[in-house]
């Protein structure tokens, strides 16, 4: 039997040397993955999310440096996963208080939010929840000072 088409672009092969405790750990979440949305999830797939993730950060920051300000987007989809670029305290990764009393910031991490077997799908529930998306991936943001004052 041969492998189902997941990519439907243009694509060419290139050989990995990655470090075994890497390849493992891929492994592993390409188990949880797969058990989670009831469908195959390879380490190829993981790799080549990584990969889009990745150029997708370095198109913006290059951009940046070019004076081209497209847009920092929070969100993406592709072969049937939607990821948005989230903040950590509004998810619950990072603690509230501590960026209200000025111990931390708070950061963006990029999270699977939908997997779905067609891209159809992926832009339906997009599009329904993007009001959603939006206010998860703004940074939460206090003026410490304000705050501690007001604390007393």
């Amino acid at each position: 039997m041969t492998r189902p088409n997941k990519i439907f672009q243009d694509t060419t092969s290139y050989n990995l040397t990655i470090e075994k405790k890497d390849y493992e750990e891929l492994k592993k979440f390409s188990t949880k993955e797969s058990n989670t949305y009831n469908m195959q999830v390879s380490i190829a797939d993981l790799i080549r999310t990584s990969v889009k993730l990745y150029l997708e950060d370095l198109r913006i920051e290059y951009g940046k440096e070019k004076g081209h300000t497209d847009s920092d987007r929070t969100t993406k989809w592709w072969y049937g996963i939607v990821v948005a670029k989230l903040s950590a305290v509004r998810i619950g990764i990072q603690d509230k208080e501590f960026v209200k009393r000025g111990h931390n910031i708070d950061y963006r991490v990029w999270v699977t939010c939908f997997v779905a077997k067609t891209q159809k799908a992926c832009i339906d529930w997009l599009r329904d929840n993007m009001v959603m998306l939006d206010k998860r991936s703004q940074k939460y943001s206090v003026n410490v000072n304000q705050y501690k004052e007001s604390i007393g």
